[in-house]
């Protein structure tokens, strides 16, 4: 049977009304079951170079097997190993994997924790297993979040943004900025690459039109022209009333880019609500960094 691998970056914490992230351990594990004893027996003999009437398993019968242990993640201190057997989260016994995920939910990022376990080592000819306390400590799943974005600064002075390290050329983009006092907040930026004359775009939410005009300094100053020309405008999601909240319940969203002779459509529909909905955990996670530098 194949192993049952849980990654433990797990549901969301809160204490005292600060929002700390999901932990995240950076572990995988299996339950303990007579597949996966077969499975640890046999990881055992190739480990040790031991034959299988030397490898005991005394580990009981309850518990998670390690499968893989994350080391060179910021911040995180992980003293487990790979075909440990945990027995224990925080002085609480591991009887399966819902239980075990629930211990590590609600332990706080940056808080060290003990895990009683039994490891295996090589002794007097043969594979058994002894037990140990180790401690591990979770970070913030936020710091995986702001990891997959890059600070750029925007072509206007004195505004910084966080851009999708994956993001390609969108039309319609949101990002997040940043204020010389710290404090963020979402711009909308419509682009295109071929319509140098933009003049206007409109998006329609299931059939609903939202027009937006740039001006005449903003045609001056955000138009570039070489190799890569586009022309783009801003707009702070302030300014846009309720149209991200129709468009996170939309079915259809289509973007149109019009020049002075020039039209050109896209379906916008599934690159921008995901785009919202990672800017919601972006923001959250940048103010979970702001507020660890206080």
């Amino acid at each position: 049977m194949t192993a049952i691998l849980i990654l433990c970056s797990v549901i969301a914490f809160q204490q005292e009304n600060v929002d700390w992230g999901r932990p995240y351990f950076g572990l995988s594990f299996q339950p303990l079951n007579d597949d996966s004893r077969k499975e640890l027996k046999t990881k055992l003999e190739e480990k040790f170079k031991a034959p299988s009437s030397r490898v005991s398993l005394n580990v009981g019968q309850d518990g998670m097997i390690v499968e893989g242990v994350a080391t060179k993640v910021e911040g995180i201190v992980n003293k487990l190993e790979p075909l440990d057997v945990i027995k224990k989260i925080a002085g609480v016994e591991v009887k399966d994997v819902d239980q075990a995920i629930e211990l590590l939910a609600a332990q706080e990022p940056g808080v060290p924790i003990d895990f009683e376990i039994m490891r295996p080592s090589f002794a007097r000819n043969r594979v058994s297993f002894s037990k140990q306390i180790v401690q591990c400590t979770a970070v913030s799943e936020y710091l995986n979040v702001v990891s997959n974005y890059s600070v750029t600064e925007d072509e206007f002075k004195g505004r910084t943004f966080y851009k999708s390290i994956r993001q390609g050329r969108n039309a319609m983009m949101i990002y997040i900025g940043k204020t010389e006092d710290n404090e963020f907040y979402e711009v909308v930026r419509f682009r295109s690459n071929d319509i140098i004359g933009l003049r206007m775009v409109e998006v329609l939410v299931d059939g609903e039109n939202f027009r937006f005009e740039n001006t005449l300094q903003e045609k001056l100053d955000n138009t570039i022209i070489g190799r890569d020309s586009y022309q783009w405008f801003d707009r702070p999601v302030s300014e846009l009333g309720d149209l991200l909240k129709k468009i996170e319940t939309s079915t259809s969203v289509k973007l149109r880019l019009r020049g002075r002779a020039v039209v050109e459509d896209f379906d916008m529909g599934e690159a921008i609500i995901s785009n919202i909905k990672r800017n919601r955990d972006l923001i959250s996670a940048l103010k979970w960094k702001e507020a660890q530098k206080k």
